[in-house]
């Protein structure tokens, strides 16, 4: 498929946003993606969503999903969700939690086992006015 006959791309305000709020190395990579969907917005590692063949899903890049709808020619991203590895709950098995940066260990003097426990730890939040 070639550039005449791409998908004409849209993306909804919200979707704008999320890819504003990307930083520059993940923003140029959320670009190229989206560049391929216009050039083919059913490709094998997308997922159908919704009413069938319209409504789809895809990973653009390992931290980046997006939800889009197709509809005559085009193709509107309707959300973006941008995962963060400090948001992570639960590690992947053989890394240890204090090894992630908002995790830190405790121990339990009070348990009798003497067990370690491991505490989220508070990120500081910063107020832009």
């Amino acid at each position: 498929m070639d550039a005449s006959t791409a998908y004409e791309l849209r993306c909804t305000e919200q979707a704008t946003a999320a890819r504003d709020r990307l930083d520059e190395r993940r923003r140029t990579a959320f670009d190229r993606g989206l560049a391929a969907l216009a050039r083919d917005p059913f490709p094998p590692v997308s997922r159908a969503s919704g009413a069938p063949g319209t409504d789809r899903r895809v990973r653009l890049t390992r931290d980046i999903l997006v939800e889009y709808t197709i509809s005559s020619r085009r193709l509107v991203v309707v959300h973006v969700t941008a995962f963060d590895e400090t948001d992570i709950l639960v590690p992947d098995v053989g890394t240890a939690p204090e090894a992630l940066p908002h995790w830190k260990r405790q121990d339990n003097d009070h348990h009798p086992a003497g067990s370690v426990i491991y505490a989220r730890r508070h990120r500081p939040v910063t107020l832009i006015a």
